[in-house]
């Protein structure tokens, strides 16, 4: 039960600022888009762990890019390889959606 009392705190932590960013820039005429980048969100076919946190973070990016098409830019999950912020930065600017960046 501690475990999950912890996942809990780790699930909020991660998602509560996300979604206060996704209000205020709704509220805008004209919105930046908006891409949520996680690491260990999801599996992407390979067998290992899912971080709940990163994956209550990418439930939620699901959710803004159904509720707020006009904010959505997309979403990139990175494996536990090192992608430098160069590499994401190109991948965003390609194209919007979902993405996975992994090492090998």
């Amino acid at each position: 039960m501690a475990g999950d009392l912890r996942a809990f705190g780790a699930a909020l932590k991660a998602t509560v600022p996300v979604l206060t960013l996704v209000r205020t820039l709704s509220d805008k005429s004209q919105p930046p888009r908006l891409w949520i980048v996680t690491r260990g969100a999801c599996t992407a076919g390979r067998e290992s762990d899912v971080d709940p946190a990163q994956a209550a973070l990418w439930g939620l990016g699901r959710c803004v890019a159904l509720e707020h098409p006009a904010l959505w830019g997309g979403l990139v999950d990175l494996d536990d390889g090192d992608a430098s912020g160069f590499e994401v930065t190109h991948l965003v600017a390609d194209r919007p959606g979902e993405a996975g960046v992994g090492g090998g």
